[in-house]
């Protein structure tokens, strides 16, 4: 079992915001105390392996519900890993993301995915190393995210284009 590994982990947030409204209804001020709650979970398990001559994989699942007073929303993200050290001091990294995003009315379920590449290179005790990297391989267009405060929730979509990072 040495050259295997498992991963576990929850996270868990609640919030809770009193907020103090003032408004003026017909010049007279109108103050109203407004309560706001969420709960966040996230968990996430995976598998691995931990060789030191031969690639390494890892394949997970991780799922985050965040659930406010109107709604709950729901990301289902299946993942892999994949690390690999070669000839003396490179080492090649993958990493692939899979998102279901959906919300407890029905009215949201959209899917996308990533995939991001690098090349290293460090040489033996050295104190710099060099990195190549590509990220959004799948040119994923958009990616959607949710977020709340005392005041509002929002849904938003955001969009992302190919990238490529140079690292030393």
């Amino acid at each position: 079992m040495k050259y295997y590994k498992a991963n576990v982990g929850a996270n868990l947030n609640w919030s809770k915001f009193n907020t103090l409204r003032v408004f003026e209804v017909n010049t007279i001020q109108v103050e109203r105390l407004q309560t706001t709650e969420s709960f966040s979970q996230i968990y996430r398990a995976s598998l691995g392996t931990q060789f030191k001559q031969w690639p390494n994989i890892e394949v997970g699942y991780s799922i985050t519900l965040n659930d406010y007073e109107s709604a709950t929303f729901k990301t289902q993200q299946p993942f892999a890993r994949l690390d690999y050290f070669f000839l003396d001091g490179f080492s090649f990294n993958a990493e692939y993301d899979y998102y279901n995003y959906s919300n407890s009315n029905g009215t949201i379920n959209n899917e996308y995915d990533f995939l991001n590449t690098s090349l290293s290179y460090r040489k033996k005790d050295a104190k710099m190393e060099y990195r190549v990297g590509v990220t959004n391989l799948l040119d994923t267009k958009s990616l959607n995210d949710d977020s709340f405060n005392q005041t509002f929730f929002y849904i938003a979509i955001r969009c992302s284009a190919s990238l490529f990072n140079f690292y030393t």
